[in-house]
């Protein structure tokens, strides 16, 4: 028990919670078990831009995420967040830390926390300004008030990189000198004293510790050792658009073929992410090529749960509507590379809406790629008109206000050309301020021909303009091969391409990953990075690269 206490508690939000009788498992000196089961939880969230304390919750059965709470509030009580411990309407006795979220059997509501306490009083303490209300209704409180309470509490002012690389260096493990491991909790949650990146939209769970991974001496692991907590599969909901003609076939994973035509379809499609999914993993059933490949399962697999086409005005409206319960109006497209099924696009457009986690809508748009090289070069070039056309109607009518794109390999010839024309029209020129992030995964495309042909517009494009490269990607040299040794954009190395109008990352030394080409969506280090970018709208430099010189231009070193 701490009498005088020596500092205060620092955290990004601060919650009232009841310990009233029969409303926690435990309660001691050290730690409690509270459920929030006619608990009257009021909930005191953190906003850092407004510098304002709001409530939510009040007297219910159970904190729900989607009736509750409003649509304009959807963080809920996080792992680090500070608890008071208040008795009645007016007194409180203790100052905690929020340990673990507990969520109901379907994911979608909180039925309590662990609190580990880190300051008790001796003696109850009466609130000096009303916090609950004798029906323990929701309030709005703002932080004058908060302060006014006079308790050794400290709010955080931002969520800044600093507190971010915090989390993300590893801690050691006693029971194992040379081992580390992490917790194994969901990505819908963060845990440690410091505040959790936002969680994606519709996410469901606890995480914790959501960078620390093993250290391991297997040449075999790929990405951090953080899993999705055990329990029911989740779902990440997608929307996409496509030029890719329906097969007719009730199979998911063939749902859309390799045929394709000028016009774009478009939809909903929602993925299941199993339980125990390790970050930057899409676990998929054992097979054997061209023979056979074992069914897929729910608890063990990234598939299909659903796909839905919709036409155009329903399709924008059920945009508009997932925009409505979301508070960042934040969109982000992902548009895969070379060889990619319609099926792979919506498992990795899936997986990165979980693991990052993004905060704002996910989206995706298949071309049909076939698998041959030169014969995809010509497919996505073909699909320019389409994907153009998905474009306009995002920033035009969906009611996005911000638009962030992610092109990874020879998706970027799709993302470069269609973009660039777009510019040139000067009837669509002035929508295209929306779109604030592009990033160029490791871009498999001519180097003088971007210079050239797609850079004088294409400078001009987005708030930030990223490319990420790696000379250890085996998937761009063999490009390079077949385009006579022409130097790749997505080049590391002697034929890093830098430009003072793009922020050029030199990821050759983050772990590995398939071929060496995936390694902006399979390894902990890029995924912490697109966070910071897409997320964050942090500069290279806020996110902890290190800058380099070439060619009195300046480019940057990952990791640090």
């Amino acid at each position: 028990m701490i009498n005088e206490p020596t500092s205060p508690v620092v955290a990004p939000a601060f919650w009232a919670v009841q310990l009233e009788e029969n409303q926690h498992d435990s309660l001691t000196e050290t730690s409690a078990t509270i459920q929030f089961f006619g608990a009257g939880l009021i909930g005191l969230e953190m906003q850092a831009e407004a510098k304002t304390l709001k409530t939510i919750g009040g007297d219910v059965s159970e904190v729900n995420l989607g009736d509750t709470i409003s649509s304009s509030t959807k963080p809920i009580i996080q792992i680090g967040d500070g608890v008071i411990g208040a008795w009645g309407a007016d007194e409180m006795d203790r100052i905690g830390i929020v340990t673990k979220v507990q969520f109901s059997l379907t994911g979608k509501s909180i039925t309590g926390v662990e609190v580990e306490w880190k300051i008790i009083f001796p003696h109850r303490i009466a609130f000096e300004s009303d916090v609950f209300d004798s029906k323990r209704s929701p309030q709005s409180l703002n932080k004058e008030l908060i302060d006014s309470l006079k308790l050794p509490l400290e709010l955080e002012e931002e969520v800044t990189s600093e507190i971010f690389f915090k989390r993300a260096r590893r801690r050691p493990d006693s029971t194992s000198p040379s081992r580390r491991r992490a917790s194994g909790r969901s990505m819908g949650r963060s845990g440690g004293g410091d505040p959790p990146p936002p969680p994606p939209p519709d996410s469901d769970g606890d995480y914790e510790d959501m960078f620390y991974a093993e250290d391991t001496d297997d040449d075999s692991i790929l990405t951090g050792d953080i899993v999705t907590e055990p329990g029911p599969a989740r779902a990440v909901q997608l929307f996409f658009g496509t030029n890719r003609i329906p097969t007719g076939k009730s199979d998911w994973g063939e749902y859309y073929g390799n045929e394709y035509d000028n016009e774009l379809r478009e939809g909903i499609c929602s993925v299941n992410i199993p339980p125990n999914k390790k970050q930057g993993e899409t676990p998929r059933p054992f097979r054997i090529p061209w023979i056979y490949e074992f069914p897929e399962r729910e608890d063990k697999h990234v598939m299909i749960k659903l796909i839905r086409e919709l036409e155009e005005r329903v399709f924008l409206d059920f945009i508009q509507k997932e925009l409505s319960r979301l508070k960042e109006n934040t969109g982000l497209i992902f548009v895969h590379g070379f060889n990619n099924t319609f099926e792979e696009s919506a498992w990795r457009a899936g997986q990165l809406a979980w693991d990052m986690p993004f905060k704002g809508i996910v989206g995706f748009y298949s071309w049909p790629a076939i698998g041959s090289y030169l014969a995809d070069e010509a497919r996505v070039r073909a699909s320019v008109e389409p994907f153009k056309k998905f474009v306009v109607q995002l920033l035009e009518e969906s009611g996005l206000q911000k638009v962030h794109i992610l092109a990874h390999s020879m998706g970027n010839v799709l993302l470069t050309e269609s973009l660039n024309q777009l510019a040139s029209d000067v009837g669509h020129k002035k929508l295209l301020h929306k779109i604030q992030q592009i990033v160029l995964a490791a871009p498999d495309i001519d180097q003088s021909i971007f210079r050239n042909s797609i850079l004088p517009y294409f400078k001009d494009l987005g708030m930030r303009r990223t490319i990420y490269a790696s000379d250890r990607d085996i998937a761009l040299r063999a490009s390079g091969v077949i385009r006579k040794r022409q130097p790749r954009l997505g080049f590391a190395g002697s034929h890093l391409f830098v430009s003072e109008w793009f922020d050029t990352v030199d990821a050759s030394k983050v772990g590995k990953s398939s071929m060496g080409h995936s390694y902006v969506f399979q390894t902990r280090e890029m995924l912490t990075d697109l966070h910071l970018l897409l997320n964050m709208g942090f500069a290279p430099k806020k996110r902890r690269l290190r800058d380099q010189l070439r060619e009195n231009l300046t480019y940057w070193l990952y990791p640090w």
